[in-house]
């Protein structure tokens, strides 16, 4: 929440706060989850491509990313 309104700092920083926090166990298949974080799941798909509404109708977005520029 922003009372000036959302900027894109805003946005692109919440986006990195969620993607370096580590990933709880009941999302990891296997045992093996001793320091993964959610960028870890992005691959080589490292580059941000975009943001866009979700298509279900919910009230939600979908961040996209790419291999390349």
């Amino acid at each position: 929440m922003n009372s000036h309104g959302i900027t894109v700092h805003d946005v692109l920083f919440r986006i990195r706060e969620h993607l370096n926090r580590s990933v709880a166990a009941h999302e990891m298949r296997g045992p093996f989850h001793a320091g993964v974080k959610r960028v870890d799941f992005l691959g080589p798909k490292i580059f941000f491509a975009g943001i866009t509404r979700a298509r279900d109708g919910s009230d939600s977005w979908d961040l996209h990313f790419s291999q390349r520029v």
